[in-house]
């Protein structure tokens, strides 16, 4: 048998995958050196927090595996979401990203991927209107948190270069 025959499993699976996620970004925003790095982190724990509360009622309300419910999820903050990504690009010289950073990153962006595999072939499998729709949006979602993670890897890379920045030799615009 499948193990994703029934919903229940893809939610189960969500759950799991969301508490590893909140354990990660609660490590990563307090291990974190980065100012830009911490409110990312923070950020998508949170996320991840509101969404197991709301998952876990989903999965309560339904006592009978197979009539699972998908539950609404709310949508992002853009505002903060604008907020983080003006604090990863405003000066990249401010970003002083240590090994943990790089490390949480990394390890963010992987779990995250993870995710986005497990979401596809669930979604491949997916019959019902719901359930295509809630895995449709667990995918979405996965792809915004790996582009809010890259552009802050790309700033950690960028401040990491090993040649000076052009206003450190005098080049001015």
């Amino acid at each position: 048998m499948n193990p994703l025959d029934h919903p229940e499993e893809i939610l189960a699976t969500t759950i799991e995958f969301k508490e590893m996620k909140k354990n990660l970004y609660e490590y990563a925003a307090q291990k974190c050196t980065d100012e830009a790095g911490i409110e990312t982190f923070s950020f998508l724990r949170d996320r991840e927090c509101e969404q197991m509360a709301i998952l876990g009622k989903g999965r309560t309300a339904q006592p009978e595996k197979t009539s699972c419910s998908f539950p609404y999820l709310p949508p992002w903050d853009w505002k903060k979401v604008e907020s983080i990504r003006s604090a990863i690009f405003q000066d990249t010289r401010r970003h002083r990203p240590g090994a943990e950073d790089v490390i949480a990153l990394e390890n963010s962006l992987a779990i995250e991927q993870a995710c986005l595999r497990f979401f596809i072939y669930a979604l491949k499998e997916a019959v019902e209107p719901r359930e295509r729709e809630f895995l449709n949006r667990m995918i979405w979602e996965s792809k915004e948190r790996m582009a809010l993670l890259s552009d802050l890897g790309l700033q950690f890379a960028v401040s990491g270069r090993s040649a000076p920045a052009p206003c450190e030799i005098g080049i001015t615009s």
